[in-house]
């Protein structure tokens, strides 16, 4: 599911097949484990500047986006 600027992504990952393979819902979530990514300042402004125009969300949200994106590519998940 590529990132489509035309819509949130909280719209795009609830219409995703993100949860339904799990037949779960985003409430019945929890965090496991946590994943740190270390990059240097200008890719951190490069992802900054794309994400600050979406409506109410931060960075981290992209960041996580990309990271499902790459694991679901990746046939990690």
């Amino acid at each position: 599911m590529p990132i489509n600027k035309n819509n949130s992504l909280l719209e795009q990952i609830n219409n995703s097949n993100i949860f339904k393979d799990s037949n779960k819902e985003i409430k019945d979530k929890k965090l496991e484990s946590t994943i740190v990514i270390k990059i240097n300042e200008e890719h951190k402004n490069i992802l900054d500047n794309y994400f600050k125009n979406e409506k109410g969300l931060a960075l981290s949200s992209g960041i996580r986006q990309i990271i499902f994106e790459y694991m679901k590519e990746n046939n990690l998940i």
